[in-house]
């Protein structure tokens, strides 16, 4: 009786949610510099969401799939800012013209220690 009314569909678990980090609406700034040009600049991002395991912004900028980004965060409770070293995961159009939505994870994952001070 037990099994026939705990069935799950293949097909919803396919689509479910397999976040490690919850994602959480960030509190600070950052800007990123694209790694594979020497003597970039950096360029101001509008962060959406932050976790241990990546962050997500908004930028003017188009990003390559699997590119490799430096981010460097700043909040208030830090002297200096957090450079973390990052992988374009996704890049997606933004609602405005010319600006673009970009998910990257973290090459080494950001600690809770770190974390706290964004969220």
């Amino acid at each position: 009786m037990l099994e026939s009314a705990i069935t799950v569909d293949a097909a919803d678990l396919a689509f479910r949610n397999h976040r490690c980090f919850p994602r959480q609406p960030p509190r600070g700034s950052a800007t990123i510099i694209a790694d594979e040009t020497p003597l970039s600049q950096a360029v101001c991002v509008t962060l959406r969401n932050i976790s241990q395991g990546g962050v997500s912004f908004i930028v003017d900028m188009k990003l390559a799939v699997g590119q490799q980004i430096t981010v460097n965060l700043l909040a208030l409770a830090l002297l200096r800012p957090l450079i973390m070293q990052a992988q374009v995961r996704w890049v997606d159009f933004d609602i405005k013209p010319g600006m673009f939505r970009v998910g990257c994870s973290w090459v080494k994952r950001l600690g809770y220690a770190h974390i706290i001070n964004f969220v």
